[in-house]
Protein backbone atom coordinates (compact mmCIF):
# COMPACT_ATOMS: atom_id res chain seq x y z
CA UNK A 1 0.00 0.00 0.00
CA UNK A 2 1.01 3.42 -0.45
CA UNK A 3 0.71 6.04 1.59
CA UNK A 4 1.90 9.69 0.40
CA UNK A 5 1.04 13.12 2.72
CA UNK A 6 0.51 16.04 0.09
CA UNK A 7 0.77 19.22 1.73
CA UNK A 8 1.77 21.22 -1.70
CA UNK A 9 1.50 21.40 -4.95
CA UNK A 10 3.46 22.57 -7.86
CA UNK A 11 2.76 24.66 -10.57
CA UNK A 12 5.34 25.10 -13.06
CA UNK A 13 4.53 28.34 -14.53
CA UNK A 14 3.79 28.67 -18.74
CA UNK A 15 2.25 31.04 -20.60
CA UNK A 16 -0.66 30.55 -22.83
CA UNK A 17 -3.93 28.05 -23.47
CA UNK A 18 -1.95 24.83 -22.10
CA UNK A 19 -0.23 26.79 -19.14
CA UNK A 20 -3.89 28.25 -18.14
CA UNK A 21 -5.16 24.70 -18.27
CA UNK A 22 -2.56 23.69 -15.76
CA UNK A 23 -3.15 26.43 -13.63
CA UNK A 24 -7.17 25.70 -13.51
CA UNK A 25 -6.01 21.99 -12.61
CA UNK A 26 -3.07 22.95 -9.91
CA UNK A 27 -5.32 25.31 -8.03
CA UNK A 28 -8.55 23.13 -7.99
CA UNK A 29 -6.23 20.53 -6.79
CA UNK A 30 -4.67 22.78 -4.27
CA UNK A 31 -7.88 24.63 -3.03
CA UNK A 32 -10.11 21.47 -3.15
CA UNK A 33 -7.45 19.84 -0.53
CA UNK A 34 -6.75 22.83 1.01
CA UNK A 35 -3.22 22.65 0.61
CA UNK A 36 -0.46 25.14 -0.46
CA UNK A 37 0.31 25.97 -4.03
CA UNK A 38 3.68 26.44 -5.45
CA UNK A 39 3.99 28.62 -8.61
CA UNK A 40 7.46 28.09 -10.42
CA UNK A 41 9.13 29.94 -13.18
CA UNK A 42 13.01 29.34 -14.44
CA UNK A 43 15.19 32.47 -14.83
CA UNK A 44 15.88 30.94 -18.05
CA UNK A 45 13.45 28.98 -20.01
CA UNK A 46 13.12 25.46 -19.41
CA UNK A 47 11.24 24.34 -22.67
CA UNK A 48 14.50 26.12 -24.45
CA UNK A 49 17.60 25.40 -22.85
CA UNK A 50 19.55 26.48 -24.83
CA UNK A 51 18.48 30.01 -24.34
CA UNK A 52 20.00 31.99 -21.69
CA UNK A 53 19.06 35.68 -21.41
CA UNK A 54 20.83 36.30 -18.34
CA UNK A 55 24.22 34.45 -17.98
CA UNK A 56 26.12 37.54 -18.68
CA UNK A 57 24.17 39.72 -16.12
CA UNK A 58 25.75 39.44 -12.29
CA UNK A 59 25.27 41.58 -9.23
CA UNK A 60 22.71 44.17 -9.10
CA UNK A 61 21.01 44.06 -12.48
CA UNK A 62 20.50 40.41 -11.97
CA UNK A 63 18.78 40.44 -9.35
CA UNK A 64 16.41 43.39 -10.70
CA UNK A 65 15.54 41.17 -12.80
CA UNK A 66 14.49 38.32 -10.57
CA UNK A 67 12.78 40.90 -8.79
CA UNK A 68 10.83 41.83 -11.82
CA UNK A 69 10.02 38.31 -12.92
CA UNK A 70 8.42 37.28 -9.49
CA UNK A 71 6.82 40.36 -9.87
CA UNK A 72 5.04 39.61 -13.20
CA UNK A 73 4.22 35.87 -12.08
CA UNK A 74 2.75 37.56 -8.75
CA UNK A 75 0.50 39.79 -11.04
CA UNK A 76 -0.44 37.01 -13.52
CA UNK A 77 -2.09 34.65 -11.21
CA UNK A 78 -3.16 37.30 -8.55
CA UNK A 79 -6.71 37.55 -10.06
CA UNK A 80 -6.93 33.90 -10.65
CA UNK A 81 -6.23 33.33 -7.15
CA UNK A 82 -9.86 34.33 -6.16
CA UNK A 83 -9.19 34.89 -2.22
CA UNK A 84 -6.62 31.86 -1.58
CA UNK A 85 -3.79 32.65 0.05
CA UNK A 86 -1.59 29.43 1.08
CA UNK A 87 0.40 30.51 -2.58
CA UNK A 88 4.10 30.95 -2.90
CA UNK A 89 5.98 32.06 -5.59
CA UNK A 90 9.42 30.94 -6.63
CA UNK A 91 11.97 32.14 -9.66
CA UNK A 92 14.04 29.32 -9.67
CA UNK A 93 17.80 30.41 -10.90
CA UNK A 94 19.15 26.30 -11.62
CA UNK A 95 18.67 23.93 -14.66
CA UNK A 96 14.68 23.03 -14.60
CA UNK A 97 15.04 19.23 -13.56
CA UNK A 98 17.85 20.17 -10.76
CA UNK A 99 16.16 23.04 -9.22
CA UNK A 100 12.96 20.43 -9.30
CA UNK A 101 14.47 17.89 -7.33
CA UNK A 102 15.98 20.37 -5.21
CA UNK A 103 12.50 21.61 -4.21
CA UNK A 104 10.97 18.01 -3.96
CA UNK A 105 14.15 16.41 -1.99
CA UNK A 106 15.27 19.11 0.20
CA UNK A 107 12.83 21.55 0.63
CA UNK A 108 9.58 19.71 0.70
CA UNK A 109 7.80 22.63 -1.31
CA UNK A 110 5.66 20.57 -3.48
CA UNK A 111 4.84 16.21 -3.43
CA UNK A 112 2.89 16.72 -6.39
CA UNK A 113 3.50 18.36 -9.84
CA UNK A 114 1.30 19.75 -12.62
CA UNK A 115 3.64 20.45 -15.54
CA UNK A 116 2.62 21.87 -19.39
CA UNK A 117 3.93 19.68 -22.70
CA UNK A 118 3.56 22.52 -24.95
CA UNK A 119 4.27 21.15 -28.46
CA UNK A 120 4.40 16.98 -29.00
CA UNK A 121 8.29 15.83 -28.62
CA UNK A 122 8.74 19.33 -26.57
CA UNK A 123 12.02 19.32 -23.97
CA UNK A 124 12.02 20.53 -20.65
CA UNK A 125 15.64 21.07 -19.79
CA UNK A 126 18.30 18.98 -21.20
CA UNK A 127 15.86 16.60 -22.05
CA UNK A 128 12.71 15.17 -23.59
CA UNK A 129 9.83 16.30 -21.02
CA UNK A 130 7.80 13.40 -21.47
CA UNK A 131 10.75 10.79 -20.30
CA UNK A 132 12.08 13.23 -17.56
CA UNK A 133 8.41 13.12 -16.30
CA UNK A 134 8.04 9.17 -16.52
CA UNK A 135 11.56 8.54 -14.51
CA UNK A 136 10.84 11.57 -12.13
CA UNK A 137 10.03 9.81 -8.77
CA UNK A 138 7.31 12.41 -8.05
CA UNK A 139 3.45 12.25 -9.15
CA UNK A 140 3.24 14.75 -12.22
CA UNK A 141 0.32 15.87 -14.53
CA UNK A 142 1.17 16.84 -17.57
CA UNK A 143 -1.22 19.30 -18.80
CA UNK A 144 -2.03 19.53 -23.58
CA UNK A 145 -0.50 20.31 -25.67
CA UNK A 146 -3.77 21.80 -27.18
CA UNK A 147 -7.01 19.68 -25.91
CA UNK A 148 -4.90 16.84 -25.53
CA UNK A 149 -5.98 14.27 -22.31
CA UNK A 150 -3.67 15.21 -19.39
CA UNK A 151 -1.28 12.23 -18.86
CA UNK A 152 0.49 11.34 -15.81
CA UNK A 153 3.74 9.44 -14.35
CA UNK A 154 3.26 6.43 -12.49
CA UNK A 155 3.81 7.73 -9.10
CA UNK A 156 0.90 9.96 -10.12
CA UNK A 157 -1.30 6.93 -11.52
CA UNK A 158 -0.97 5.28 -7.77
CA UNK A 159 -2.94 7.99 -6.08
CA UNK A 160 -5.25 9.55 -8.50
CA UNK A 161 -8.08 8.46 -6.94
CA UNK A 162 -7.46 10.52 -3.69
CA UNK A 163 -5.96 13.56 -5.56
CA UNK A 164 -8.75 14.11 -8.62
CA UNK A 165 -12.48 13.65 -9.05
CA UNK A 166 -13.67 11.06 -11.29
CA UNK A 167 -14.35 12.69 -14.26
CA UNK A 168 -10.48 13.78 -13.88
CA UNK A 169 -9.16 10.10 -13.47
CA UNK A 170 -10.86 8.79 -16.08
CA UNK A 171 -9.67 10.95 -18.66
CA UNK A 172 -6.18 10.73 -17.45
CA UNK A 173 -3.30 8.76 -19.78
CA UNK A 174 -0.17 7.12 -18.21
CA UNK A 175 3.56 8.16 -19.90
CA UNK A 176 4.92 4.97 -20.77
CA UNK A 177 4.04 1.94 -20.94
CA UNK A 178 5.82 -0.03 -18.35
CA UNK A 179 2.98 0.56 -15.83
CA UNK A 180 0.17 -1.50 -16.42
CA UNK A 181 -3.26 0.10 -17.29
CA UNK A 182 -5.34 -2.48 -16.05
CA UNK A 183 -7.10 -1.46 -12.78
CA UNK A 184 -6.98 -4.80 -11.08
CA UNK A 185 -3.06 -4.99 -11.23
CA UNK A 186 -2.66 -1.62 -10.24
CA UNK A 187 -1.83 -1.50 -6.36
CA UNK A 188 -4.41 0.44 -3.51
CA UNK A 189 -3.20 3.40 -2.70
CA UNK A 190 -3.58 5.65 0.89
CA UNK A 191 -3.25 9.17 0.83
CA UNK A 192 -2.86 11.71 3.66
CA UNK A 193 -4.46 14.67 2.09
Amino acid sequence: MTTLSVEAIGLCAHYGEDGERAFQLAFSLAKKRRRRLNIFQFLNDPYEPTADDHADVTGTERQRRLVEMERTLRLHYDARLEDYVDVGFRICEDSAWKELQRCLLLRREFQTLVLVCPSEGARFGDGPLLQRVDQFGCPTIVVGPGSRPHRCNAPARLILDQLFDQDIVSGLQEIGDHVPQNESRRPHAESVL
